[in-house]
């Protein structure tokens, strides 16, 4: 007892984004390859080849994620903006770093649990915060090419 001891430390090779941006523009395809195409072909494909199906019990779920987000930003004044989308909800908070604790961390753990996925994107240009996390919860199953691609377990 009383001893402050690392347990473990990891460091891992991370690309550099400048790296990444550059060489995506040297790169950068003059030509359709792979079958790959424009953003209009790719959101014609999706109006073609998916389906949803509501889902009765993310449906009556629902309150409990849009019901955390809000407690979570209306009583610690986090900025938050909680979308409808045709598959459910996406709720990004806009987040400093910082120690989260108490009831605080339970609202987190609540979003989290509910969330079907989440996303961390770090604000490079906005100095009101630090990063963003991103909610998506669903409400409906989501079929591409008749293949499901949500997952509740």
């Amino acid at each position: 007892m009383g001893k402050d001891g690392l347990i473990f430390s990891n460091r891992f090779e991370q690309p550099d984004f400048n790296e990444i941006l550059k060489a995506v523009e040297q790169n950068h395809p003059k030509e359709k390859r792979y079958g790959a195409g424009s953003g209009d072909d790719f959101f014609s494909f999706m109006r073609e080849h998916r389906k949803l199906i509501p889902n009765e019990k993310r449906l009556a779920d629902k309150d409990s994620f849009i019901n955390a987000v809000r407690k979570l930003s209306e009583e610690y004044e986090i900025d938050a903006d909680m979308k409808e989308i045709d598959a459910g909800y996406v709720a990004a908070l806009y987040m400093h770093c910082a120690l989260y604790s108490g009831y605080m961390k339970k609202l987190l753990n609540v979003i989290f649990v509910l969330a079907d996925d989440f996303s961390v994107t770090i604000s490079r240009e906005n100095k009101n915060y630090d990063y963003v996390l991103i909610f998506t919860y669903h409400t409906h199953n989501v079929y591409l090419k008749n293949r499901e691609i949500t997952d509740f377990s």
